[in-house]
């Protein structure tokens, strides 16, 4: 982008965008309940106290990668969102001190 071409935000693009992110933290829930299923399906076969303490590991441990995904998602969609808005203000601050001339 050079230095004469205007700046342009889309705003339509945006929110399909902030929707598509929600979309995919949502697709984290539905892998957060086939792990708990597909989990709970073996968990007998480790019922002694280092394969059990060993299987709690893994479980938490996944449930926190799945937790930190959709933090990490959503903590990208709200910059791009705040991204957004502080340009928005800008333009029309900016477009405002035009009038004031």
């Amino acid at each position: 982008m050079s230095a004469d071409q205007p700046i342009a935000v889309d705003i339509v693009g945006n929110a399909d965008y902030t929707h598509t992110l929600s979309t995919i933290s949502a697709e984290l829930d539905s892998v957060t309940q086939s792990a708990n299923s597909i989990l709970s399906g073996v968990a007998e076969y480790f019922h002694t106290h280092n394969a059990s303490v060993a299987f709690n590991d893994v479980h938490n441990l996944l449930m926190q990668g799945i937790q930190e995904g959709k933090d990490t998602i959503m903590q990208h969609g709200h910059v791009v969102n705040q991204s957004v808005e502080n340009f928005q203000g800008t333009d029309v601050a900016a477009g405002q001190s035009f009038m004031s001339i």
